[in-house]
């Protein structure tokens, strides 16, 4: 599940030529992967027009809003230069080349927080799209329109899944089965989890209890957090921070259709949705189905045949959208609608407009469905 995307963000670079006898530059070697805090090497190739180009230190510069920067390179002629620039911060900068008196602007690069293995995806209620990046231990906001790029959470032990609580605050799921808020002021909370991994602290708070593999997560009406284990639970995190099991009993199978869901078998599901109507929905994925645990606690089976459902998310009047071999829209009634073809895609969103958004294992990208024109766009890199 884990993924690798480089960004592309530099145009292509021309300098203006300069009176005879003077230099011109042109970039040489275009970077990629231009991201903040992560260097780079700018190469160009210094010429000269007409006459010897006098002797001088060449220096690579930056400028932003917030100031200039030079980077100073180790040859004094007409050659190739090259410099190790980091861009601190995200934003658009011009860059470009000083020697001999002469500013040579070589153009413009973009620099946005890059996205390596994204995996699970939430809409936030902003409207934009957030990624887990579990190589970088960041999760990303994607604006759907103009596709910037910012940090809303970094230094996390590879995140997983995400998901927005009641008050709008990201909740993450890390690889070391724990759960946490992010704050406001970028700190975070336990919400659940000790980091041990198992099935333990029903009844009692959900930060004492061990967790049995980190799968998706999702919050009720009521504001309850609803978290799917890998090793055979659905599990609920209440409002007044106390754990408690909704499904399965930790023994492999596919049974208890029709009986109370804590008495099912579940078969590793990896991820959960609510409903319109407060439903629970299970990809319940080596059993190839989707489970849906309905207000009464009853369990039952919405459709089966799928091949690996590892993700879903809710869409409108009571369907889901669920990422399997491909993406598929699932109706209340169980039919099955083609969305988008993927590869081994392993998270899958949905905003109020009805676009659709996955990631991608193997291509490692996320993608947009539009609502409207079906059309399959490429929002990372």
């Amino acid at each position: 599940m884990l993924l690798f995307v480089a960004v592309a963000c530099v145009v292509a670079a021309t300098a203006r030529a300069v009176a005879d006898g003077r230099p011109t530059a042109v970039l040489a070697a275009r970077p990629t992967g231009v991201e903040p805090g992560v260097g780079w090497r700018a190469d160009f190739a210094l010429r000269r027009h007409g006459g010897p180009l006098a002797h001088a230190a060449p220096s690579f510069w930056i400028r932003s809003a917030s100031g200039a920067r030079a980077f100073r390179t180790r040859e004094y002629a007409v050659g190739r230069y090259r410099a190790s620039v980091v861009f601190p911060t995200a934003g658009r900068y011009r860059y470009g080349v000083s020697v001999s008196n002469a500013t040579l602007d070589l153009g413009v690069v973009n620099v946005q927080p890059g996205v390596r293995r994204p995996l699970g995806l939430a809409v936030g209620p902003d409207g934009a799209l957030y990624v887990a990046d579990s190589a970088r231990t960041t999760v990303v906001r994607v604006d759907p329109r103009t596709r910037a790029r910012t940090i809303a959470a970094r230094a996390l032990a590879q995140p997983l899944y995400l998901a927005f609580d009641p008050r709008g605050r990201l909740v993450v799921a890390d690889s070391r089965n724990r759960i946490y808020r992010v704050e406001r002021d970028g700190s975070r909370t336990l919400v659940a989890g000790t980091g041990a991994r198992g099935h333990t602290g029903d009844g009692g708070p959900a930060t004492a209890a061990a967790l049995g593999g980190s799968g998706g997560i999702a919050f009720d009406r009521d504001g309850n957090l609803v978290l799917a284990e890998y090793d055979g639970w659905v599990r609920v995190v209440r409002r007044d921070g106390t754990v408690g099991t909704l499904a399965g009993t930790g023994a492999e199978g596919y049974s208890g259709d029709g009986g109370p869901a804590a008495r099912a078998t579940l078969r590793h599901p990896h991820d959960v949705a609510v409903l319109s109507d407060g439903s629970i929905l299970v990809a319940d994925s080596h059993n190839g189905a989707l489970r849906r645990i309905g207000a009464d606690g009853v369990i039952r089976s919405v459709v089966s045949g799928l091949t690996a459902p590892v993700a879903v998310a809710a869409g409108p009047a009571g369907s889901s959208f669920v990422a399997a071999s491909g993406i598929y829209r699932i109706a209340a009634d169980g039919a099955r609608t083609p969305v988008a073809t993927a590869s081994a895609p392993i998270g899958v969103a949905a905003d109020g407009a009805g676009n659709v958004y996955f990631s991608e294992l193997e291509a490692r990208r996320v993608r947009r469905v539009d609502a409207a024109t079906r059309k399959v766009t490429t929002l990372v890199p």
